[in-house]
């Protein structure tokens, strides 16, 4: 069996793709960043586990990774600026979007 497939069954599992689970979370993102800008805030944080398993369903430390990439270039192309910080306190990682 090679990667591809295996990959392709585990999203079999879980009723969603890689792609619709990433733009449900752009999706989700961006509605958060305006509901914070709304409020007056100049910024919104999200744990990154909690935002793959809601959206994307499955994970582990590759899909993890990608994740914080895609988010990062995807807002710092659109000028935001991102952070990934993971503290010693927690093995999470806690995503930040400033504006």
């Amino acid at each position: 069996m090679v990667a591809t497939k295996a990959r392709e069954i585990a999203f079999k599992t879980v009723h969603t793709t890689y792609a619709e689970g990433l733009n449900s979370m752009m999706k989700y993102i961006d509605e958060k960043i305006e509901e914070h800008a709304n409020k007056g805030n100049l910024s919104v944080s999200f744990n990154l586990k909690s935002l793959i398993e809601r959206f994307i369903k499955l994970s582990n430390y590759t899909i993890e990774s990608t994740v914080a990439e895609y988010i990062k270039s995807q807002y710092e192309k659109r000028f935001f600026k991102v952070y990934i910080i993971r503290t010693n306190v927690s093995p999470e990682k806690t995503l930040t979007i400033d504006w």
